[in-house]
C-alpha cells in the first residue's frame, strides 16, 4: 500500500496475495498482490515519470519478461498463490 501511494499517488486496499516470485538472479522474493483503489490521485513522482494504461494485448514490448509472466499468471487465471522461481 505504502510503495503504490509513493510511486503513483493512490491509495489502495490489499484484497489477496496474487503470487510469490523468486528472482534468483537477483536473490530477490517479490509478492503481488491484488490492489484496490479506494482514494488518492494518480500523479508522476521520481520512481513514476510517465503513467499509462494498457490492455493486457497491448503491454509495451520494452515490459521486462517476468513482469509479464506475472501479469500473464493473473489474466490467465492462475490466481491463488503460486510460488514461482524466475530468471
Amino acid at each position: 500500500m505504502r510503495e503504490v501511494n509513493e510511486e503513483v499517488g493512490l491509495l489502495v486496499r490489499v484484497d489477496g496475495l496474487l503470487g510469490i516470485y523468486a528472482v534468483e538472479s537477483r536473490a530477490d522474493l517479490v509478492f503481488n498482490f491484488r490492489g484496490v483503489p479506494v482514494g488518492g490521485v494518480i500523479r508522476l513522482s521520481a520512481e513514476a515519470d510517465n503513467i499509462q494504461w494498457f490492455n493486457h494485448k497491448n503491454i509495451p514490448l520494452n515490459t521486462l519478461p517476468r513482469h509479464r509472466t506475472r501479469i500473464d499468471d493473473v489474466v490467465t487465471g492462475s490466481i491463488g498463490v503460486c510460488l514461482q522461481l524466475q530468471a
